[in-house]
This record gives C-alpha cells, structure tokens and sequence, in this order.
C-alpha cells in the first residue's frame, strides 16, 4: 500500500501546527532556549513544507469534482486558495520578522535565551500575529484539503 505525498503533507501539516502550539507554550513557561530552537525548527520546516506542497498541489489532479466554473465550490475553492496564498505570505514575512527581531533583541545568560521587558513586548507582539497568520495558514490548508480529498 503506497501513502500519496497528500496523505504524508497532511500529516506534516498537523505536525507543523502541533510544534507551533508546542513553542507557544513554551514562551508562555518562559523557557526561552527551547522556544528559541523549536520556533526555528518550525520556521524551517515551514520553508521546506512550502515548496514540496506547492510543487503537489500545481501537478497533482484534483479529485474536488468541479462542475466546471459555474459550480459554486469552484469560486468558494477560489476565494479560499486565494485566502491560503494571503495567510502563507503573511506567515513567511511575520515569522522572518519575529525571528530577526528575537535574534537581535535576545540575550543569553546563565539559565538560557531571555528578553528584557521592554524587549520582550516587541517581539511577543510580533509573534503574537505571526502566530495568527500561521493559524489562518493552517485553517485554510485544512479546509481546503477537504476539498482535494
């Protein structure tokens, strides 16, 4: 029995929202080192799930059973790749933001990576809607799988 590569990115994709809420959490316990590495594996492996996903979903056919553009699924599929397209680049661009502005605003002491307070509201804003476009990413995705399935 072979897995189809949407099968195995549906799993990733589930996997990529269970680290994300993982590195939340762990923002929240103050564990900063590990926030640090968790949220940079995520980010990777955004960067890589993106292109892999894009590449399936542009050659792979749909099994959607569109009754051509007069259907009503085909422009409620529409809008809501068009939603997942806003989602994903403002995921990309927020989280590129709130790992430069960690990177450079982290300090490193004996116990770890920490922020000062002032430093730590910066970028706890900035995660804060790279985490809300992210859940909107993986919102969409979801809901649009339901459509390809």
């Amino acid at each position: 029995m072979s897995v189809s590569l949407s099968y195995l990115l549906l799993v990733a994709q589930v996997s990529l929202i269970a680290l994300l809420s993982f590195g939340f959490i762990l923002a929240h316990r103050g564990r900063g080192t590990v926030h640090h590495r968790t949220m940079l594996t995520l980010y990777i492996m955004v960067c890589i799930y993106v292109p892999v996903y894009l590449s399936q979903l542009l050659t792979a056919r749909s099994s959607a059973g569109f009754q051509g553009m007069a259907s009503w699924s085909y422009y409620l599929y529409l809008i809501l790749t068009a939603a997942h397209v806003v989602f994903l680049a403002g995921s990309l661009f927020l989280g590129w933001q709130t790992i430069g502005i960690g990177r450079k605003l982290a300090k490193i002491g004996p116990e770890g990576h920490y922020f000062s307070a002032g430093d730590h509201a910066i970028h706890a804003a900035r995660g804060q809607l790279a985490i809300a476009a992210f859940a909107g990413l993986a919102l969409s995705g979801l809901i649009g799988d339901i459509f390809i399935f």
